[in-house]
């Protein structure tokens, strides 16, 4: 099993990368095998940023959301009509431990 924390900003809070960033390296140094740190960038552009031990991948991750990174390191932004509590429910369901969800289901929901 995965230890996962998940930081989502409210849909009206606009934060920067750099806070994102932040609050994901908070969350890793918890001991987390992955953190990300979810958040609206602007008014069409939310963005995740995560970090990992290594357990997960977190660039395979991010590619489904269209962004990228490395084993231990990555963001994706999301431009697209869409809240940061519906990129978050994604995100849940892409990394429930045993279940996959393909890049076409996530985009068809």
């Amino acid at each position: 099993k995965w230890s996962i924390a998940i930081c989502c900003g409210s849909n009206e809070l606009l934060v920067s990368q750099e806070i994102l960033a932040k609050a994901a390296d908070e969350l890793q140094d918890l001991n987390n095998d992955l953190s990300c740190a979810i958040g609206r960038l602007n008014e069409n552009t939310i963005s995740i940023s995560s970090r990992s031990n290594g357990k997960i991948n977190v660039r395979k991750i991010m590619e489904i959301f269209g962004g990228g990174g490395s084993l231990y390191r990555g963001a994706a932004q999301i431009i697209d009509n869409t809240t940061t509590e519906e990129v978050e429910k994604k995100l849940i369901k892409v990394l429930k431990p045993n279940f996959y969800i393909s890049e076409q289901e996530l985009k068809n929901e």
